[in-house]
């Protein structure tokens, strides 16, 4: 088992630690690239594999980020001794977008999410994970996917790590159904792949650390300038389809019959202090599937995994512990 308390960065020194620790351990390992996807969709990757490694950890990102965003995570798994693989997803860093614009987020369905999965699991992850067993991490958005992927795909992954799964995501104080109706009489007019009304135009190169997901001031910082310094990491807002993609989603990943499928153990971190999703359908979920275990973090925002040093060495204790048993 790994020593976190003493392994992981204080704030002060976060910046250092990753770049002169971190990305150069990684680059030491990392390949990367575009695979087709199902329909022809280019869907960039990368990953880092090591030798003699426990297994493969197969990244879902969340809305709006990117493979590159869970370079630290990388890092701790491979700490850990596994191999990692990370996609963007369509829409999402260097793969295929159906938009001119770097901060307008959208997707066809949210199936396709599911499908560059699959195919991203047997052109990439299996051919260069041969006989390692196959663990899945997903956070927010890309919960939702993992979710989805396991149910229809119940025999791929041995283990799920779920990060602040988007079960059911929270729609800036408009109630559900609203949204529901709203977006999807935008999306019979014409106007599928336009912006949100709610949303401000354009990304936001001040955007504030008191108004993100993020309780690691440093950890947040360090991906900004990042955003600021590369287009294709400013997704910023959805358009009308995402949205509706994302709530119709919902009521099948809690389908009885769909959990019923999900037969690997599954841990599910759920934030306390998360403004994005609710947690009432992560702990329906978890009631739902056999195998489940729901760890609460309190004093954690919804990126868990940007948070400050006292958290994150729970947090990356107890995904340790989840891998290793």
């Amino acid at each position: 088992m790994l020593d976190f308390e003493n392994l992981l960065p204080n704030e002060e020194d976060y910046a250092d630690f990753m770049q002169n620790t971190v990305e150069p351990h990684l680059e030491a390992h990392r390949k990367g690239g575009f695979f087709p996807s199902f329909d022809r969709a280019l869907i960039h990757y990368e990953c880092e594999t090591i030798p003699n490694a426990r297994g493969a950890v197969v990244i879902s990102h969340g809305y709006t980020e990117s493979a590159e965003k869970f370079r630290e995570m990388a890092y701790w798994f491979i700490r850990m001794g596994y191999s990692v693989f990370a996609l963007d997803h369509r829409g999402h860093g260097r793969s295929h977008r159906s938009t001119a614009d770097f901060a307008l987020t959208d997707v066809g369905a949210f199936s396709d999410y599911v499908h560059d999965l699959h195919c991203f699991v047997r052109k990439v992850v299996k051919p260069n994970a041969i006989g390692l067993p196959l663990y899945l991490y997903g956070h927010s958005m890309g919960g939702a996917i993992a979710i989805l992927y396991v149910q229809s795909h119940p025999d791929v992954f041995g283990k799920v790590i779920l990060n602040a799964p988007m079960l059911k995501p929270k729609t800036e104080g408009i109630p559900t159904p609203v949204t529901r109706v709203l977006t999807g009489l935008f999306r019979s007019i014409g106007k599928s792949a336009s912006r949100v009304f709610t949303a401000e135009e354009g990304f936001n190169e001040n955007e504030s650390f008191e108004n993100s997901p993020d309780t690691s001031k440093a950890r947040f910082a360090y991906y900004r300038e990042k955003r600021v310094r590369y287009p294709y990491l400013q997704n910023s807002y959805p358009t009308y389809r995402w949205v509706n993609e994302s709530l119709r989603i919902c009521r099948y990943m809690l389908m009885p019959s769909r959990c019923a499928r999900v037969r690997m153990p599954v841990l599910l971190f759920s934030a306390g202090e998360d403004t994005l999703v609710f947690r009432r359908e992560q702990e329906i979920f978890i009631a739902l599937i056999e195998r489940g275990e729901i760890v609460y973090m309190d004093h954690a925002r919804h990126e868990i995994y940007m948070s400050t040093k006292d958290i994150m060495t729970d947090y990356l204790s107890k995904i340790e512990t989840f891998l290793l048993k």
